[in-house]
């Protein structure tokens, strides 16, 4: 049966998918005679097919349906191929054990609920046979059972992973239910009776008060022998201070012999809730006498008194211990988390993450389950970038096609709420409202449900960016990354906004998005991760910081580290790598090395000087953000800029004697020039917008740059007079143009530009008139003059190549040719620079084999590393 959003079943509305499980895909609809929500459970079509199974499962429903207690899933309705039920909101008992075992109290109150509900179904005929956490909702009115009774009479096997499947009806002797859950005889295949539940109840309380399955093996053969030959690690070594009476009652539910189990439900119902009433053990059942019972209560009365004071004192010992793993990128596919794509995010709850992955070179969002090994990609998310959870982690929002737009995590196709060209993250409160912000902005607010965005942090205060944003728990209060003066400037900050007033609060100074856990602020300095004390009611930090992790990836560019904690103590993060070190040489045309220059660095833009004797470049090292110079003879460095904010871009004057380079030291990223004769240096153009420069033209006159602007995605080119310092447009389009270069006789331009729906070579007359010719074919990058101005020289798929070009009123454009393969280094995409003699080439490319793409890494619990870590500094 082929289900969408929109879809009829009957009277039932669909609205969007909640799951897939082995009976078949589950959807959210909306009974339109009684204007309710409701759980629609379609059946899979070999079993809606088979009249005999209809038959049976229609008899069955109508029993299920009269069954009337709390915790057991409401039947409302069965139709043709599908099944009407309560629609219940909360965590399946299998999320919410994979943040950690229950509370002892927890574990009694649930499990005689569990119990009690099976005994019900029991007396009316109905054994479940696949009971497990997976099959329990916890919900704020405790725990409800789902799929009761309908694979009694069904078909249901087993997978090699223990996932729940269906098999032919037909098959005789089928296992059912779901490994690690199976008595004994429910392996050999035999019929299955109440006692075969209470076998899965022991265990479902086992892995309720331990957090660990009792049963396991590294083989389907191996698990087998464990649950017919073996029983588990008693619960009093693995938490001593469970009472002995519930480790009795689960080792009684899991005897091997059915007949030597629990024989009802009932009785386990009552035990359990006999040691929650706290007369387990003294109760007249224990046979002691009064002043016996009295001298026990005594002690006991003692030792908590004793252990208490010791518990608060030990802090660190009351958390379950952190357990890490490895997460890999989906199969064929790379995490993609650099420039705005932004980092993993992790749901609310702790139990899925989100993140982008590139595949064959397209973007998209994935989704995994953490309880699952598999991601599933989000189809209609292609090129999306910075994804955040809503408050209730259903749905996300994510930055594409210059739009803000929100997504159900269980289907349904993106809306857009509103305008966005560059996101630089959001964040989703329980009220419905989302604050975000783009490249050069303040904060905004929006109603999820679309509108106009309002500012809510004032741009008076003359920040470059306010950025990754994060609600705080009250919802009005937010924390924020604010730049006052640049990406790499120490005056960089977090503050705490307010969606009430644009108040700008500052906390703590950090290069790095904020983030909220349980009374504490977190941040990344210098990759690595920090936590202080946070009161969010009084804004303010109190305390040393602490050390999280060490080695966090960051992307100093956007001041984002890949790092997201949730609410309830889970965090993820992908170890960093220092930045990749390339090698300098000089080659022919061949790409033969003529000559090594200096030694292997993180090199990032370089330029050749006019007579070939010096290189300049610039450092991609966090810690040596700078521009250099570099003697090609006799390999000396000479460092030109020191201050302590990120330069970059240089480029030589046509007689050498000054190089023109971009500085983030005031509110954008500026051009300056500096003299070498002198050693002095001066501000050639200072905007509120970021410029790079590309090229000087061989008058001397102009200086070319990439224009960052903040009203519209994308890169315009303009040029800057030496003389006056006046700029203006050479090419501003809706498409990116950057890497302007000029011709020797200054008369050409060649570019790069995106309008064609992939970067492309162009030319163009000084001053531009209009008219321009494309000179790449199949793509192409970073173009440059040879020295005679009779060849343009540019980059693709990894390789130089070269255009021969005749200039004239109308350009004579030759074809492209390949001249030779340039390893890619990893820090930037600039590999060469083209030598004065047209013979030779400076290139840039990296020493080795990129390092293979790092896991993202799984703490849950890490909140017990916190603790410990403030208790270290008590």
């Amino acid at each position: 049966m082929e289900i969408t959003n929109g879809s009829r079943l009957g009277p039932y509305e669909i609205i969007s998918r909640l799951g897939i499980g082995g009976m078949g895909e589950v959807w959210r609809a909306r009974d339109t005679r009684l204007d309710r929500s409701v759980a629609v459970k379609v059946l899979p079509a070999e079993l809606a097919a088979n009249a005999n199974f209809r038959a049976r499962f229609e008899r069955e429903a109508k029993t299920i349906s009269q069954l009337n207690d709390p915790h057991i899933c409401t039947l409302y309705d069965v139709g043709d191929g599908y099944l009407v039920m309560e629609l219940i909101e909360g965590d399946t008992l299998a999320e919410r054990i994979a943040r950690g075992p229950l509370p002892l109290t927890d574990v009694l109150r649930f499990g005689a609920q569990i119990a009690g509900a099976l005994n019900r179904a029991h007396a009316a005929g109905i054994v479940h046979r696949d009971l497990k956490p997976g099959n329990i909702m916890i919900t704020k009115s405790g725990a409800k059972l789902l799929d009761f009774g309908l694979a009694k009479d069904g078909s249901i096997g087993v997978s090699a992973d223990g996932a729940t499947v269906q098999k032919a009806l037909t098959q005789e002797g089928t296992i059912l239910g779901t490994f690690q859950y199976m008595a004994p005889e429910q392996l050999e295949g035999t019929e299955a009776d109440a006692r075969t539940d209470i076998f899965a109840l022991g265990a479902v309380l086992y892995e309720m008060a331990t957090g660990r399955r009792a049963f396991s093996g590294k083989t389907k053969t191996s698990l087998i022998a464990a649950i017919v030959s073996s029983d588990p690690i008693p619960i009093s070594e693995l938490h001593p201070t469970a009472p002995t009476a519930l480790d009795r009652i689960i080792r009684a539910c899991m005897a091997k012999e059915p007949d030597e189990r629990f024989q009802s439900a009932h009785d386990v119902a009552m035990e359990l809730s006999w040691i929650a009433s706290g007369d387990a053990g003294v109760t007249k059942r224990s046979g002691r006498s009064a002043p016996a019972w009295a001298l026990a209560v005594f002690f006991l009365v003692i030792a908590a008194a004793l252990g208490a004071a010791w518990w608060r004192q030990h802090a660190a010992l009351r958390r379950v211990v952190p357990v890490r793993t490895s997460i890999e990128p989906p199969e064929g596919s790379a995490f993609d988390f650099k420039s705005a794509v932004g980092p993993p995010e992790i749901s609310p709850d702790g139990t899925k993450i989100i993140f982008a992955a590139t595949t064959k070179g397209e973007r998209f969002l994935y989704i995994r389950d953490l309880s699952s090994s598999d991601a599933r990609r989000l189809a209609a998310t292609s090129g999306a970038q910075s994804p955040f959870w809503s408050y209730d982690g259903h749905s996300i929002g994510f930055f594409a096609d210059g739009k803000l737009k929100r997504m159900e995590i269980n289907g349904g196709a993106p809306v857009a709420i509103c305008d966005a060209a560059e996101g630089r993250g959001g964040s989703w409160n329980a009220e419905g409202t989302i604050i975000y912000s783009e490249r050069y902005t303040p904060v905004f607010r929006v109603p999820a449900t679309g509108g106009v965005p309002v500012e809510v942090t004032a741009p008076e205060h003359h920040d470059v960016t306010n950025r990754w944003p994060r609600f705080l728990p009250d919802g009005r209060h937010f924390l924020f990354y604010a730049s006052p003066s640049g990406s790499d400037s120490p005056d960089n900050v977090i503050c705490v906004g307010s969606l009430d007033t644009k108040m700008r609060k500052v906390i703590v100074a950090a290069a790095s998005q904020p983030m909220y856990f349980d009374g504490h602020l977190l941040f990344t300095r210098d990759q690595t991760l920090i936590a202080q004390r946070f009161d969010d009611k009084a804004l303010a930090v109190s305390g040393e910081p602490v050390t999280l992790e060490q080695h966090i990836a960051f992307d100093p560019i956007f001041s984002r580290a890949f790092v997201s904690v949730s609410r309830e103590g889970t965090m993820v993060y992908q170890e960093g790598m220092p930045p990749r070190d390339s090698q300098l040489a000089i080659t022919d045309r061949a790409g033969k090395v003529i000559q090594s220059v200096g030694d292997p660095a993180p090199y990032s833009t370089i330029a050749i000087s006019p007579n070939g004797r010096e290189v300049a470049f610039s450092n991609a090292r966090i810690a040596d953000l700078g521009v250099w110079k570099i003697d090609v003879g006799r390999g000396t460095k000479t460092r030109l800029t020191f201050a302590g904010v990120r330069n970059h871009g240089p480029q030589f004057s046509p007689d050498g004697t000054q190089v023109v380079y971009s500085s983030t030291r005031t509110r954008y990223a500026d051009l300056y020039i500096y003299d070498t004769r002198t050693g002095t240096e001066h501000p050639l153009l200072i905007t509120e917008y970021d410029k790079t420069p590309t090229c000087w033209s061989s008058d001397g006159q102009l200086v070319f740059y990439n224009a960052g602007r903040r009203t519209k995605a994308g890169t315009d080119i303009e040029y800057v007079s030496v003389a006056d310092g006046k700029a203006h447009p050479y090419l501003a389009t809706d498409a990116i143009e950057s890497h302007a270069s000029t011709s020797p006789d200054g008369k050409w331009v060649t570019y790069q530009s995106f309008e064609s729906g992939n970067f492309q070579v162009y030319l163009a007359p000084l001053p531009w008139t209009g008219g321009k010719w494309q000179v790449s074919v199949t793509g192409g990058a970073v173009p440059h003059w040879s020295g005679d101005g009779k060849e343009i020289l540019f980059q693709n798929s990894g390789a130089l190549w070269t255009v021969p070009v005749r200039l004239g009123p109308t350009p004579d454009i030759g074809l492209p040719a390949r001249l030779f393969a340039v390893r890619p280094n990893g820090v930037t995409n600039v590999l060469y620079a083209a030598m004065p003699d047209g013979q030779h080439f400076l290139i840039n490319q990296g020493t080795g084999d990129d390092p293979p793409p790092q896991p993202l890494t799984l703490v849950q619990h890490f909140d017990s590393e916190l603790r410990a870590a403030e208790d270290r500094h008590e």
